[in-house]
């Protein structure tokens, strides 16, 4: 069982109206308003037990401490950034030595092979880059209106909810197949091109501003543009384990 989080920091009140935002129904409002201590803060575990009476991102305790508090919080941008690259290369040092046969080999019809499940990461991760930084210049001025109002920097791992659809990786594709000759160093450094294109665009961006620009995906919901490196993490996670467990057998 997991202990009771630890209380660090504090977010403040300026804040709530973002936790209003969250929910529509007049009983959000009235669980805000009813925690605000005297001193006008709001500590961690009041907004966790918030957050989880509304179900908002049915994560974990320790993932709501993860809430940026202030200007000396360690930057979560370089935290998912150094996270999805060393995932990358755990990954990769697991796959040392396949051969290529087993490399392509579809474990069933219809089903991908280690490769293509490797390269559907670098498409899926080089798709939402491109989408981030087409409508970034247009959401770029509403998010530096909103870079002093707090922000989450982590989400749950949207891949173990209940009901998400895991059948909705066909929309992003492979570019590389059984058959193509690209061999594992090749997918590597692919991949690891993209990651250094995904860690360029976001090293010069304000992380304030960054939390506070929003897309809404369908299935997940809205997210930020820190959360998106996170839910990418996830991602990428979900299926370097799927081609670890694929290697050993």
């Amino acid at each position: 069982m997991q202990e009771s989080p630890p209380e660090v920091g504090f977010v403040r009140k300026s804040g709530l109206n973002y936790f209003e935002r969250l929910g529509p129904k007049p009983l959000l409002r009235l669980l805000v308003e009813s925690i605000v201590l005297e001193d006008e803060t709001v500590t961690i575990k009041h907004i966790i037990l918030l957050m989880k009476s509304v179900d908002y991102y049915r994560a974990t305790y320790y993932e709501f401490t993860s809430i940026i508090m202030d200007d000396n919080t360690k930057s979560y941008v370089a935290q998912w950034l150094d996270l999805l690259e060393k995932q990358h290369r755990q990954t990769y040092a697991v796959l040392a030595g396949i051969s290529e046969e087993k490399l392509w080999a579809r474990p069933a019809p219809g089903e991908w092979s280690i490769g293509e499940i490797l390269d559907h990461t670098r498409v899926l991760n080089r798709s939402f880059r491109r989408l981030i930084a087409v409508a970034w210049p247009l959401l770029r001025p509403w998010s530096r209106l909103r870079r002093a109002r707090p922000w989450l920097a982590n989400i749950d791992d949207v891949y173990a909810r209940p009901n998400f659809p895991m059948s909705v990786g066909w929309l992003w594709p492979p570019r590389h197949k059984p058959g193509s000759g690209v061999t594992l160093a090749q997918l590597e450094a692919e991949s690891s091109a993209e990651y250094r294109k995904i860690r360029a665009w976001y090293s010069n961006k304000e992380e304030d501003m960054l939390g506070n620009t929003y897309f809404y995906d369908p299935v997940i919901g809205w997210l930020n543009l820190v959360q998106v490196l996170r839910v990418a993490a996830w991602h990428d996670d979900l299926h370097f384990r799927d081609v670890g467990k694929m290697r050993n057998e």
